[in-house]
């Protein structure tokens, strides 16, 4: 057999094992979802799911977490554990994340929701990286939350009108799009294990939520999920925030300070640096997340 062949059928060989447990990687983390240390689902009324976690505190504000691009609810964890004593704390998975099948808009899904866990008295939105642009649709798109809510809180925020020029640039909106394929070839091949992960690297939650937030991030279904919201959720909505009798709270990881600033101001909100921190690391790692926390205490409770 020539060398050529030989390496060839141990590379082909190699890939056939690594997407086989990229496979059992996936296939372990939908058990452990339905397992006692999982999550629950909510049928939406025509057959899907819509996988949350909740945390019910009777008589308190509710808080509704709104992820990133692509992350899990386990990346709310550690300011999940710091703020369960005082709110009542709702997290879910949008479409095609997780175990979340549901069609059903974020605003349609928290409506049903909130009917279940939370049918009245105040809430907050509490969002991180797209998941402002998100929070700002589900304002605009329900009157029911909108006539409870007292406030708006935007952790290293995506500014809707960068993404909305971002998205009028063929370069960017390509890029965007080739770095999605090359991750979906890395997750359906497994190679994205044999790498230093970065995302990894950036956060720091227990053993579970670490595992999860690292492996449901990089499923083909969640990174398709990820660049369907990038392609189509609207822009418009977020700057109406302002004209809202709402808070409004942008809290910028250290390494974003001038756009974040710019966002606080364009949309007249409180502004908060939080030290030390990166676009991950301000929830992902404890030190910073127990400051984000401290400042929703500080401004969500009702004196």
């Amino acid at each position: 057999m020539k060398l050529e062949q030989a390496v060839s059928i141990g590379v082909t060989a190699a890939l056939g094992v690594s997407a086989a447990l990229a496979f059992v990687r996936h296939e372990e983390e939908f058990a452990r979802r339905l397992g006692l240390k999982g999550t629950s689902v909510v049928d939406d009324h025509v057959g899907k799911h819509i996988e949350y976690d909740v945390s019910i505190k009777s008589g308190a504000v509710t808080i509704i977490f709104e992820s990133g691009l692509g992350s899990p609810l386990e990346s709310w964890d550690w300011i999940w554990q710091n703020l369960r004593p005082h709110f009542t704390l709702l997290r879910y998975h949008r479409s095609g994340i997780g175990r979340s099948t549901s069609r059903l808009r974020p605003a349609q899904m928290i409506e049903l929701l909130l009917s279940r866990f939370a049918a009245e008295g105040p809430v907050l939105i509490v969002s991180h990286s797209i998941g402002a642009v998100i929070a700002a649709n589900v304002v605009a798109e329900s009157d029911v939350l909108r006539s409870r809510l007292e406030g708006i809180y935007m952790v290293d925020a995506t500014d809707a009108d960068l993404l909305g020029r971002e998205r009028n640039t063929p370069a960017s909106v390509g890029q965007y799009h080739q770095m999605t394929l090359q991750e979906l070839l890395s997750a359906f091949l497994g190679t994205n294990r044999w790498t230093v992960n970065k995302i990894e690297r950036d956060v720091a939650y227990l053993p579970d939520p670490q595992r999860a937030y690292v492996v449901t991030s990089a499923m083909p279904r969640t990174l398709l999920a990820a660049q369907r919201e990038y392609d189509l959720e609207a822009v418009d909505n977020q700057s109406s925030l302002a004209s809202l009798p709402i808070a409004r709270h942008v809290l910028a990881a250290s390494d974003n300070v001038k756009q974040q600033q710019a966002l606080a101001s364009r949309l007249d909100a409180s502004f908060h640096v939080i030290a030390g921190s990166s676009h991950r690391s301000i929830l992902g790692k404890p030190a910073p997340a127990a400051i984000v926390s401290q400042i929703i205490r500080q401004t969500g409770i009702p004196s």
